[in-house]
């Protein structure tokens, strides 16, 4: 999906339901997984997020979210222990 449409940058939305990928047009699309914790919206520069999304071993990644303006840990969920970080940006 990210390939196909190559942003320049893409959100990221928790909410109670499950996380949404967000663009810059307004576009939503919604995951299959869960978020824990606050509702917000997280943007990342696709030339950061997307290599740290895409090499996680495995389909299901897990995203430690700190706060808006400090780095996400992208987590592999079968290979815990290979971690990535990726630091968000401002909002477009």
């Amino acid at each position: 999906m990210l390939e196909q449409r190559a942003p320049e940058t893409v959100g990221l939305r928790t909410s109670p339901d499950r996380p949404v990928l967000v663009f810059p047009d307004g576009d939503e699309i919604p995951f299959d997984g869960t978020a824990t914790g606050p509702e917000l919206t997280i943007w990342f520069d696709l030339v950061t997020v997307y290599p740290a999304w895409s090499h996680a071993l495995g389909d299901d990644l897990m995203l430690d979210i700190r706060g808006l303006e400090l780095p996400v840990t992208v987590r592999s969920a079968d290979e815990g222990h290979l971690t990535t970080l990726v630091m968000p940006r401002s909002a477009p």
